[in-house]
């Protein structure tokens, strides 16, 4: 499943200071862009469809990442 890959690369994931940085690697670790991105990483760090950019969400939760998903 999707949200399953989503949270298998985001708890593996390095520390990224900016957000097109943690972006970039998502990209690339999953093969996804755009909305087929965005969604799932949405419900991931939100908890919903829609939201707050995450781009503006990222600095404060960037510290907390494998919290945040679990």
């Amino acid at each position: 499943q999707l949200i399953t890959k989503m949270k298998d690369i985001l708890s593996t994931a390095p520390f990224f200071e900016s957000f097109e940085e943690f972006k970039s690697h998502l990209i690339s670790k999953s093969g996804l862009k755009d909305a087929d991105l965005s969604k799932p990483l949405r419900l991931l760090l939100c908890g919903a469809e829609k939201g707050p950019d995450l781009h503006l969400i990222y600095p404060l939760i960037k510290n907390y990442l494998v919290e945040v998903i679990k």
